[in-house]
């Protein structure tokens, strides 16, 4: 089982973003998601965003797993 921890994105390329986890930043495809944009919030697999989540989805997801 995998615990996926919502990110929000802080850069934007061509076929990747620059998402961050607080003080963890990483580059990250962006192939399976279109209109990314920065601060969108986002859920990683594998080294890909694979889902865009809205903001209050993301707060609240933090929220119950105490981040």
């Amino acid at each position: 089982m995998c615990l996926a921890i919502p990110g929000q994105i802080k850069k934007i390329g061509k076929d990747s973003a620059l998402v961050s986890w607080g003080k963890i930043k990483k580059e990250i495809g962006t192939a399976l998601v279109k209109n990314l944009k920065i601060n969108d919030w986002v859920i990683v697999q594998n080294n890909m965003v694979v889902n865009k989540l809205a903001p209050s989805e993301a707060k609240e997801i933090l929220k119950n797993i105490n981040l």
